[in-house]
């Protein structure tokens, strides 16, 4: 896609024709594609060590996670099965991630092993900047490409750089991050202009997708969903498109389904039958944290944003149940549409507030798209073409908001598939604005007139603008009542009776 051509009349005055001449210059000489990619690398490589000084060793982890990475690679050292865990001086084989998503303690301790990296957590601290310098890299020529302003294209990498300074990168939750702003981008470009070979293509992002959901549950759904709505479209007689609808979600489990599984056959296939210690379950146990996540703030059942809690109340159901067996998810479940049923004004109150937090950590993003996201869909000369972006992007921010209604708006990592849908959304919107500007004689006057002839546009300003001021204002209230909360009893220290049998 080539820049759209300036077809008014340049502005009045020196100075903005200047501006004007200085600014066709810089897209004439950097508008190529390979000069573009060039650009990109420049600023990643050198953006990418600017990360690492933001975001510094020692990487921020769950210290069951730390254990389980350093265990698993001391397994691999010892020439153990896959998937297992080692703690120095002990000859039990634990299991690696038993409770979690295992995609990272298979991956990182073989890395690390492979290389002779010791600390397998800055290794995966290292996995996740390099993960980010790949959108850096590529966004002056993908934004290029969606907003057709070579100007905006080399922006972007500087606005996106600024965003992954601001996010809180931590943990596994980065690969929710990293889907979004990597792989979204790609499928808008996909919808613009269908490649040869798409659907191959289609296929190999629905893989890699896969591979993110071994490290963080469902972490590539949004590409799947993207793909959904990118072959609903193609002009292909019906049984096509649903063959090709489901061989995206057989590329879709490819890994973190049945690649998992057939690891996880080969490692007990090595073992022999032997035991493994402390595998009570495979992934994260959702009801879990739906449960706990009903005690963000103060009620009446004495729930709390606690692990312990959870196992608390099953054992008063059912003093026999094992952590994390088969009746534990069933209990949970039962008790959370119990509580909920029981007092559904608690219930939405609870979440309403819990999206108010979670808005305010967007603030930023959410203003631009306050600003310019009415105009971009009820006015702009492409108007359906941004509301089709809107729908791949859509997806993403519902599916990254469930994570922290679900649990706590509090913990970073549970906010950083939200804010990274928002971040790309106002990346767009931006690029579109610059785009714009490029074009237009008078760009405020434009605007305005386009605000008289809709005053819904203007309407739907200012009722954004104020709704995420009132986000702003009231979050800190809130949340600092979860944290009093929190603090007012101490975690419960539950463990499993020794007669637990399910």
């Amino acid at each position: 896609m080539t820049d759209q051509p300036i077809s008014s009349a340049p502005a009045g005055g020196l100075p903005a024709r200047a501006l004007r001449a200085l600014l066709d210059r810089i897209e004439r000489i950097a508008g190529t594609t390979p000069r573009l990619l060039l650009f990109g690398l420049v600023v990643s490589v050198l953006g990418t060590f600017e990360l690492s000084r933001v975001h510094p060793a020692p990487w921020s982890m769950q210290s069951g996670r730390i254990h389980g990475l350093q265990g698993a690679l001391e397994a691999i050292n010892r020439g153990w099965p896959i998937l297992t865990a080692a703690v120095p001086g002990k000859s039990e084989i634990y299991a690696a991630g038993a409770t979690d998503d295992q995609g990272a303690y298979l991956v990182v301790p073989w890395l690390a092993h492979l290389l002779g990296w010791q600390d397998p957590v800055n290794l995966f601290r290292w996995m996740a900047l390099i993960a980010f310098a790949i959108p850096v890299l590529l966004y002056p020529w993908l934004i290029r490409e969606l907003s057709g302003s070579t100007l905006a294209g080399l922006a972007s990498p500087f606005v996106l750089l600024i965003g992954l300074w601001l996010l809180p990168l931590s943990d596994i939750y980065w690969v929710t991050s990293w889907v979004i702003l990597a792989l979204v981008p790609v499928l808008l470009l996909m919808d613009r202009r269908w490649p040869r070979h798409g659907l191959a293509l289609l296929l190999a992002f629905l893989v890699l997708a896969s591979l993110a959901s071994t490290i963080r549950s469902q972490a590539g759904l949004p590409v799947l969903v993207g793909a959904a709505l990118l072959l609903v479209r193609r002009p292909w007689p019906r049984l096509s498109r649903a063959g090709a609808v489901a061989l995206c979600v057989v590329a879709y489990f490819s890994v973190s389904v049945f690649g998992m599984s057939a690891v996880r056959a080969e490692r007990d296939h090595q073992l022999h039958g032997r035991a493994l210690v402390g595998e009570n379950g495979i992934g994260h146990p959702f009801w879990h944290t739906a449960y706990i996540g009903l005690g963000y703030l103060p009620n009446d059942w004495d729930i709390r944003y606690y692990d312990g809690v959870a196992y608390r109340d099953v054992l008063r159901v059912d003093p026999k149940a094992r952590f994390l067996g088969p009746a534990y998810s069933r209990i949970l479940s039962h008790r959370y549409f119990q509580l909920v049923g029981d007092d559904p004004a608690f219930a939405a109150k609870l979440y309403v507030e819990k999206l108010v937090v979670t808005l305010r950590a967007g603030a930023p993003a959410l203003l631009v798209l306050a600003l310019l996201g009415p105009w971009l869909l009820l006015r702009h000369a492409r108007r359906r073409r941004w509301a089709r972006d809107a729908l791949f992007v859509a997806p993403a921010a519902l599916i990254g908001l469930a994570s922290p209604l679900l649990a706590t708006p509090d913990a970073g990592g549970y906010l950083l598939g939200w804010l990274a849908a928002v971040l790309l959304a106002s990346i767009v919107a931006f690029a579109v604005g610059v785009t714009t500007w490029r074009t237009a004689d008078a760009p405020v006057r434009s605007a305005v007139r386009g605000i008289r002839a809709r005053p819904a546009i203007g309407g739907a300003m200012v009722a954004g603008v104020i709704a995420l001021l009132l986000c702003v204002a009231l979050a800190p209230g809130i949340r600092e009542t979860a944290v009093r909360w929190a603090s007012s009893a101490p975690a419960p220290q539950v463990s499993q009776p020794p007669d637990a049998t399910h």
